[in-house]
């Protein structure tokens, strides 16, 4: 049985974008793009469209939860920046900065990193990526990797 989604908007790279990687994943089989309604709010449109034909078990679904969870609960406690979200063809990749605190209580600087979350990996894996040779530094020094990977591990394992 051929399912269909049809996008209406005028930002059309991103609802290709959008289609490409549905198909791609299996969600659908085939993508017709118009344009004939402009005024129709292109996101919250493919919001309800996803939620319509998007099984909520499928692993695109299980990974979004998993990233937002992470995104919404590490916060404080040096999680003091806000966070990105962005899928790609590999995955979603979510990222945010590590406020660190010396030995004395004062912040010494900001540690950039993101996550991965793989499309064709288990939800409960990701990957953890510092970005730039001062974060890395910092990561080091302050053993921010396994209190990072420790803090989404916990949110992540079901």
């Amino acid at each position: 049985m051929m399912k269909k989604l049809d996008i209406y908007g005028k930002e059309l790279l991103e609802a290709v974008k959008i289609c490409r990687s549905m198909i791609r994943h299996e969600m659908i089989e085939h993508a017709v793009v118009d344009t004939k309604k402009p005024n129709e709010g292109l996101g919250d449109y493919l919001d309800k469209l996803i939620a319509k034909y998007e099984p909520s078990d499928s692993p695109r679904v299980i990974l979004e939860k998993k990233a937002r969870k992470v995104m919404d609960t590490l916060s404080g406690s040096g999680f003091n920046a806000s966070w990105d979200y962005s899928e790609t063809i590999t995955g979603i990749f979510i990222s945010s900065k590590f406020h660190i605190m010396n030995d004395n209580g004062y912040y010494v600087g900001w540690a950039h990193f993101s996550v991965l979350f793989r499309w064709n990996e288990p939800a409960n894996e990701f990957r953890l990526r510092f970005h730039g040779p001062n974060s890395q530094y910092l990561a080091r020094r302050h053993g921010l990797r396994e209190h990072i990977e420790n803090s989404i591990v916990h949110l992540v394992i079901e």
